[in-house]
C-alpha cells in the first residue's frame, strides 16, 4: 500500500520510484574516500519520485524532497510516465521540503497537457512554503488544487478523488 491523500494508504497498484541524490563536490573535497563513501552510504536522498497505478483509473505521483531545476528531470520523467499511462493525475505535494520555479513551472504544464488529451491533474497542496511558491508567481490560479482530507478514511478519499466529474 502506498498513502492516501490523507496521509493514509491508497488504493493497490503498482508502484514506481525514482531517486536522484546531490551531494556537494565543495563540501565533499576534503574528505578521505572512506569517509566518503560512508557518507554517501548513510545520507538520505535529495529528491525522490513514485508514482503509482491507483487501480481506480488514476495515478498518485508522490515527490519527496526538494523539487527543483537538479531534480526536475527526475520529477518530469515520473509525471510523463503517469500521465502516459492515467488521465487523472493525482499529484501529492505533501513530501515537497522546497519548490522552485522550474518544479511549479512543470507542474503547470502537466496540468495544460492533461487538459489538452481530456484528462485531469488533482494538485494535493502542499506546505505552506511550497504553496507560497504557487501564490506568489501565480501559478495557483489554473491549477486544480485540493487540500488534504482528514475526513474521510483513506480508501474512500481516494476514490471519491478519482471518481469526481472533471470541472466544467
Amino acid at each position: 500500500m502506498t498513502e492516501g491523500i490523507d496521509g493514509g494508504a491508497a488504493p493497490e497498484g503498482r508502484q514506481h520510484q525514482l531517486t536522484f541524490e546531490v551531494h556537494s563536490a565543495n563540501s565533499e573535497s576534503h574528505m578521505s574516500p572512506a569517509d566518503r563513501s560512508s557518507v554517501l552510504a548513510s545520507a538520505p536522498p535529495v529528491f525522490s519520485c513514485a508514482w503509482s497505478d491507483g487501480g481506480v483509473g488514476a495515478a498518485w505521483v508522490r515527490p519527496v524532497g526538494d523539487l527543483d531545476v537538479a531534480t526536475a528531470p527526475e520529477f518530469e520523467e515520473a509525471l510523463n510516465a503517469a500521465q502516459a499511462r492515467e488521465r487523472l493525475i493525482v499529484l501529492d505535494l505533501g513530501g515537497l521540503t522546497f519548490l522552485d520555479s522550474r518544479g511549479a513551472h512543470l507542474i503547470v504544464e502537466a496540468s495544460l497537457r492533461a487538459a489538452l488529451a481530456g484528462g485531469r491533474l488533482v494538485v494535493i497542496r502542499g506546505e505552506a512554503h511550497v504553496q507560497r511558491v504557487f501564490e506568489l508567481t501565480g501559478m495557483d490560479e489554473g491549477l486544480e488544487m485540493v487540500d488534504r482530507s482528514l475526513s474521510l478514511p483513506p480508501s474512500q478519499a481516494d476514490l471519491r478523488l478519482s471518481e469526481a466529474v472533471p470541472a466544467a
